[in-house]
């Protein structure tokens, strides 16, 4: 069975949920990892194609999502 694509209300939801429940005490989710975090746990495909972007950092630099997440350029790459 094929995950469901995400759409922007679940995009917001599920980054809260990911970075409030954040048991080691790190804020931050590298940026390689989010896709994979969404099929595992939310059985969710993310598309940032099928939200209207080319790259996953640009879509979640969306307005529609800054008072959710940001994404930050760290030494070994984006999170």
């Amino acid at each position: 069975r094929r995950n469901r694509i995400v759409t922007w209300s679940l995009l917001r939801s599920c980054i809260t949920e990911l970075l409030e429940d954040r048991s080691t005490g790190e804020e931050l989710i590298p940026l390689s990892n989010i896709k994979r975090t969404f099929r595992a746990r939310f059985h969710l495909e993310l598309s940032e194609t099928a939200l209207g972007y080319a790259k996953l950092s640009e879509l979640l630099q969306d307005p529609q999502l800054r008072d959710v997440c940001c994404v930050e350029l760290q030494g070994h790459g984006y999170a």
